[in-house]
């Protein structure tokens, strides 16, 4: 969050079911703030941002935690309609999907004539899918404190292409295709390769690069990549962001100086453009 310094500034994190998460905000003095917060359940959770009182543009933003970390995929970037309502999506589940895995799609309903939120029941939003096999009933839960937000979540039992449309009062939206994969390994190191390498990194310095697959029917997440980044016989820790959709984003910071070797491997083979080395 910034802001302007020492800023009257108000932040709350609410989990689905209306409990509150403690949070702990750190001005650094420079207009800068660092809220910290540790949720206590898996699901949808809501931000509130306030400053003197006021909520700040876009909130409350909705998050979701997951096993896996903050899931940040709550903007709803997309605008469609049905003949009554205006829906705003956004998150993973209208795009690629991986079997074992909830889809996510965070929806926001609006009455079409007056462009106000509406509040729907949850049993009457839905998801319907037509692919390879039929869809369990989506779990939808309302964010209780952003009108007419709600957080959707489904599961298809088989690989394939859906068809997918979001259900508002038995109104449907026009179907995406999605497809949903097995998100079984491929076992092939061929298939990823590194990007964004430099030749020279600056010790103590965080430092990116990516994993990125070279085939285009890997649309899905969870392979266990192996890296090593060493500087001068000193190994560096490694932080890898699956993306879910065959990409990875691998953070590390370089503990020395000198020569600097980065490996990337899936199971015992490396990855194309692995072993890696610069300098630091």
């Amino acid at each position: 969050v910034k802001g302007t310094g020492d800023d009257p500034l108000d932040i709350k994190v609410t989990n689905y079911d209306g409990t509150d998460i403690p949070v702990k905000v750190e001005d650094d003095g420079t207009g800068e703030y660092v809220a910290t917060f540790v949720p206590n359940k898996e699901g949808p959770l809501e931000v509130d941002v306030a400053l003197a009182g006021l909520p700040i543009a876009g909130s409350p933003f909705p998050i979701s935690a997951t096993p896996d970390g903050v899931d940040r995929e709550a903007e709803f970037d997309t605008p469609i309609e049905t003949s009554n309502y205006k829906l705003k999506v956004g998150g993973r589940g209208l795009k690629t999907g991986q079997l074992g895995k909830p889809g996510k799609i965070y929806l926001k309903v609006f009455d079409k004539t007056t462009d106000l939120p509406v509040v729907v029941p949850t049993q009457q939003i839905g998801i319907e899918a037509v692919g390879p096999s039929a869809l369990p009933p989506a779990k939808v839960i309302a964010l209780p404190s952003a009108i007419g937000t709600y957080n959707l979540r489904y599961a298809p039992t088989e690989e394939g292409t859906y068809d997918v449309s979001i259900v508002v009062v038995n109104d449907r939206t026009r179907p995406r295709t999605v497809r949903w994969a097995s998100g079984q390994s491929t076992g092939s190191a061929d298939k990823y390769e590194v990007q964004d390498l430099l030749e020279r990194y600056k010790s103590g310095t965080p430092s990116v690069f990516k994993i990125v697959t070279t085939d285009p029917s890997v649309t899905f997440g969870g392979e266990q990549f192996i890296v090593a980044v060493t500087t001068s016989g000193q190994e560096s820790p490694v932080r890898i962001d699956d993306h879910h959709n065959g990409q990875y984003v691998v953070e590390f910071t370089p503990v020395d100086v000198g020569d600097i070797t980065i490996e990337v491997k899936l199971g015992e083979s490396h990855v194309i453009g692995s072993p890696f080395t610069a300098f630091v």
